[in-house]
């Protein structure tokens, strides 16, 4: 009996380990897909057939992806054919109810590959990271990418409610390659309350709809994306079709409507806060268009002209007259913000006030002889009702507009300046005056310059006894080259025969920033009029003198963005240990890198550095080479990459291997192995983006 069992075993061994286990009959559409289904195994690497052979299923996965297979309907073919091949041929299922289980196990396994997929970079059971098979020190061919579509731009979901078209999600798209980057906002509408995320619907903690995903192209041409917060958990697809994009996600179908091909700034940390506004949380077309409409030329001058001619005086029923004309302009822009269909929700006031703060500002309005931006002649009408103690609380609310007398943003960064005016002598011929300005920064980056300056007299003879002494603060931030250009002199707090205790100056610069104004106080100056001519006084005007100055870098700091860290990159391996060939591993995180920089990679004003280190382990000499094949290889792979969308110029490219110069300056011992010296920097306009590293 005993013998009967292990013959028995012996057989059954034989028969699964064996290549005969085939149909009965081998037909020749059978051996067509035989003959596919080697020839594919041929092609890939060999740490993925023997998994496949030892049928380590999930091992085989992981590590098809980390060789930058990264396509769930070709990795569901491959585990399906390894499984199930022998058995039952190497076809596709063609009767789904005949072929039940396979079907079943089909649909298990791409959701399992789904989940893989998910990271970026799923980790590898054993150690992590590819496993280096061999050194090649070479400079590398372009292998582009060449998706055969692009779907970066700005979208729109649009639903039909009773003929109107109304959108319920913005979403902007980045690709760069095969790999994209995307954010998914809700639209709010006037009255409308957020209800959480939209692959989050219970979370309190957010007040607005929002999320960032990430994906890739399939061989389908569609788009596998995953939720950045919960990537395992949500995903979805976008089908570019006959110039529009159908999305799948969590059940539910729609269709996008593109709204512009430009590029998103998907990392907006350091920017303006209405820029991460208008990235993040952008108002749709529609909404847009509304303001545009609403707060046209012709209709606010309409309503400017009802408040304009409205009787002034002092009387309490003249002052009430006005407010109660003010008021109507107040609700007039009211309307306009809270149109039900195409107006804007609260949490979106902040963008929408920089849009109509544009639009009127752009608007043009004449009134007795004058021409102001109807956004002044607003604040005209806000200051002077406010002195006269009434609010107009639907013009603070939905311009942002504050009287005069309590104007400042106290929230806004603001940047602070030492001024000191001192003119040394008097120009009689041309009736002006000369001397010295001198700028100094009291905070953040200080520091200190000293200009020539002109004065030309106007109508006003000025003797200046000492020099004058100012402050001022602005919002942006003035650097040295800014200020020459023109410079005038106010009148405000300056009385005429005596010695004034106030002065007031307006620096225009270079004219790209709003006027610096400064104040003086206690200048001791001795005024006396010039005779007045035709059409009133001339106000003493100027300019600030042009110097040399070198090639200035204003950034304010230099940002780090670690998607190695983001995306659980770190432990990854971007070259083999002495090789300069980038693995699939590194090409991925340069996708993430470059979808998610897309914007700066697009702008011709962009700068790239990209700089190759290594240890102390080897010759300087072979370091030196080294490094340098391992920087240009990045920088090919990055072209390969963004493809046309690449446009920074070659002048401003710095492609350079520094081998083991880094290490040496920082004393590490020769020939000691030292991981973190084994990289290579990525640095786009002066920000470290990434490190690849090697073994």
């Amino acid at each position: 009996m005993r013998e009967r069992l292990r013959f028995e075993s012996e057989i059954g061994l034989l028969l699964r380990n064996s290549d005969f286990m085939k149909p009965e009959r081998e037909t020749p559409e059978l051996e067509t897909c035989r003959k596919n289904w080697e020839k594919f195994f041929a092609t890939l690497p060999s740490d993925v057939q023997n998994a496949l052979q030892e049928e380590d299923w999930n091992n085989a996965i992981i590590l098809a992806i980390h060789h930058g297979i990264r396509d769930i309907a070709t990795l569901t073919k491959m585990l399906f054919h390894a499984k199930y091949g022998k058995e039952r041929g190497y076809c596709n299922i063609k009767n789904p109810v005949a072929e039940k289980k396979y079907v079943q196990f089909w649909g298990q396994v791409k959701s399992s590959i789904r989940g893989l997929m998910a990271r970026p970079s799923p980790p590898l059971a054993q150690k992590g990271g590819v496993v280096c098979q061999k050194v090649e020190r070479i400079l590398s061919d372009p292998k582009p990418d060449k998706p055969k579509i692009d779907i970066t731009g700005h979208y729109e979901n649009q639903i039909n409610i009773n003929g109107k078209i109304k959108t319920d999600w913005t979403i902007r798209i980045n690709q760069a390659g095969r790999h994209i980057e995307g954010i998914i906002t809700k639209v709010l509408y006037p009255d409308q309350r957020p209800k959480g995320w939209i692959f989050h619907e219970d979370d309190d903690e957010v007040s607005r709809p929002f999320t960032e995903f990430y994906g890739d192209l399939q061989s389908d041409g569609s788009y596998l994306f995953f939720d950045r917060r919960d990537p395992s958990g949500n995903w979805g697809y976008f089908r570019p079709k006959s110039g529009t994009i159908e999305w799948e996600l969590s059940g539910k179908k729609g269709t996008l409507t593109k709204i512009s091909d430009n590029p998103t700034l998907m990392n907006t940390s350091s920017f303006d806060k209405l820029v991460w506004l208008h990235e993040k949380f952008p108002l749709t077309l529609a909404q847009i268009k509304n303001l545009v409409r609403g707060l046209s030329t012709d209709k606010v001058a309409a309503q400017l002209e009802k408040y304009f001619s409205t009787p002034a005086g002092i009387k309490y029923a003249d002052k009430s007259a006005m407010a109660s004309a003010a008021a109507k302009v107040g609700y007039y822009i009211a309307d306009v913000f809270t149109n039900g269909f195409y107006g804007v929700n609260d949490e979106d006031l902040e963008l929408a006030q920089f849009y109509a703060k544009t639009i009127l500002t752009n608007n043009k309005w004449k009134f007795k002889q004058i021409t102001r931006s109807q956004l002044d002649w607003i604040q005209i009408m806000l200051d002077v009702n406010s002195r006269n103690g009434y609010t107009l609380k639907p013009i603070e609310k939905y311009l942002g507009l504050r009287s005069s007398n309590n104007n400042a943003d106290p929230s806004a960064p603001m940047h602070q300046y030492k001024v000191t005016l001192k003119l040394t002598g008097a120009a009689i011929i041309i009736g002006g005056y000369f001397g010295k300005i001198t700028i100094e920064k009291l905070n953040g980056r200080k520091w200190k310059e000293t200009f020539g300056v002109h004065f030309f007299g106007g109508g006003l003879d000025v003797s200046f006894r000492d020099e004058m002494v100012g402050r001022a603060e602005t919002y942006h931030e003035w650097v040295e080259p800014d200020f020459p250009g023109t410079i005038r002199l106010g009148e405000i707090g300056i009385s005429f025969g005596s010695s004034a205790a106030a002065g007031f100056m307006q620096i225009f610069g270079s004219g790209y920033l709003p006027p610096m104004d400064v104040g003086y106080t206690d200048v001791d100056l001795k005024l006396k009029p010039k005779a007045p001519k035709a059409g009133g006084k001339a106000l003493p005007f100027g300019k600030i003198r042009s110097k040399t100055f070198k090639d200035f870098d204003a950034t304010k700091s230099i940002a780090i963005t670690d998607y190695a860290a983001d995306y659980k990159l770190k432990n990854d391996t971007h070259f083999c240990l002495g090789s300069a060939v980038l693995t699939e591993d590194a090409r991925q995180a340069l996708r993430i890198v470059c979808a998610n920089e897309l914007v700066a990679f697009s702008t011709p004003s962009s700068s790239l550095e990209i700089i190759g280190h290594t240890d102390r382990v080897d010759t300087d000499e072979r370091n030196l080479t080294l490094s340098a094949l391992r920087a240009s290889n990045t920088e090919q792979a990055i072209r390969d990459i963004l493809g046309s969308n690449f446009k920074i110029p070659d002048s401003q490219i710095k492609v350079v291997g520094k081998g083991e110069n880094e290490a040496k300056a920082a004393g590490r011992t020769d020939n000691k192995p030292e991981p973190k010296d084994r990289r290579v920097d990525v640095k786009l306009n002066s920000r470290l983006l990434i490190s690849l590293k090697a073994l």
